[in-house]
């Protein structure tokens, strides 16, 4: 019957079904931004929500770097934006990656206009050296408030090979980062504009940003 047609699904489509859509751990745990995480490309970041995030954390067996997530979101003002932010452990240790980690996700918090936000995440060898993006610049729209968002990257085909620095850059018209409540006196390192890696060393208030990396490579 012609009426058949329309069910027929090809040997070729099938295949590709299963490649995108199963035996990826991180994919299996998003829930609204499964077409989002098809779309990108392997590497890349996606927006997700705060609870997509989560599953993805536990589904991967991730561990969360940097700080808690009482300290993430505990302000969501403090700080201009504009900056790329480079998280020094030479006096603390919450700044680096372990070597065999996927880097699979971030977060940070701030306060948000209504217009759209540039952010990125880089890495490196050490927290003031030359930092290198990973994938492209993700430009996303927050909605207005105060308020902490979260990117889970696409299957990541490389882990950590050493110890490894994380920075990452917010900008957006009207938005501010928050500065962690209480934590004064943490070493850090910035840089003014995009992609630069000219480094000012400042002790003082603590970014609110997180990372999460796994050592399970789940996808």
């Amino acid at each position: 019957m012609i009426s058949k047609v329309s069910n027929f699904s090809s040997p070729i489509s099938n295949l590709f079904n299963r490649r995108t859509s199963t035996g990826d751990a991180i994919r299996s745990a998003l829930t609204t931004s499964q077409s989002s995480y098809d779309s990108a490309t392997i590497g890349n970041f996606i927006s997700v929500t705060s609870a997509e995030y989560a599953a993805v954390l536990s589904a991967v067996s991730a561990t969360k770097y940097i700080m808690t997530d009482a300290d993430l979101t505990s302000t969501y003002s403090g700080w201009s934006t504009g900056f790329n932010i480079s998280y020094n452990d030479t006096t603390k240790t919450e700044g680096a990656i372990p070597t065999s980690n996927y880097i699979i996700g971030y977060a940070f918090s701030g306060g948000f206009g209504a217009g759209t936000v540039t952010t990125y995440l880089r890495t490196s060898t050490t927290s003031n050296g030359t930092h290198t993006k990973i994938g492209s610049n993700l430009i996303f729209t927050p909605g207005s408030g105060n308020k902490t968002v979260y990117f889970i990257r696409k299957a990541p085909t490389t882990s950590t090979t050493q110890k490894t620095y994380v920075s990452f850059y917010m900008a957006g018209t009207g938005t501010s980062l928050g500065q962690v409540s209480g934590k004064s006196n943490y070493p850090i390192y910035f840089s003014n504009s995009i992609d630069t890696n000219t480094w000012t060393s400042f002790t003082g208030g603590y970014p609110c940003f997180q990372v999460i990396a796994t050592t399970t490579k789940l996808w």
